[in-house]
């Protein structure tokens, strides 16, 4: 995950010095899509648009189990920016 977000964030032309961890939530679905993306604790709408971005990329995730059955899960990712 951390090296498909790695290659993948593309940091914004201006970023308005909001460099800091931003909070980024989604929910993994029964087959593994992910959905419902959005930030929270909101700090710097740049870099949150060019997070969500990247996660709405990214390939499937394996979902969570209980019992041997696929459930939902609420996952909230921090991403730390730091400068190029």
């Amino acid at each position: 995950m951390m090296k498909f977000l790695m290659k993948n964030f593309e940091y914004p032309d201006s970023i308005d010095n909001c460099l800091s961890t931003i909070y980024i939530e989604f929910i993994i679905e029964k087959d593994g899509a992910i959905s419902n993306i959005k930030a929270v604790k909101k700090k710097c709408p740049q870099l949150e648009k060019a997070a969500i971005d990247v996660i709405s990329k990214m390939p499937d995730w394996i979902p969570a189990t209980i019992d041997n059955k696929a459930v939902r899960s609420k996952f909230i990712l921090p991403v730390h920016i730091r400068p190029e």
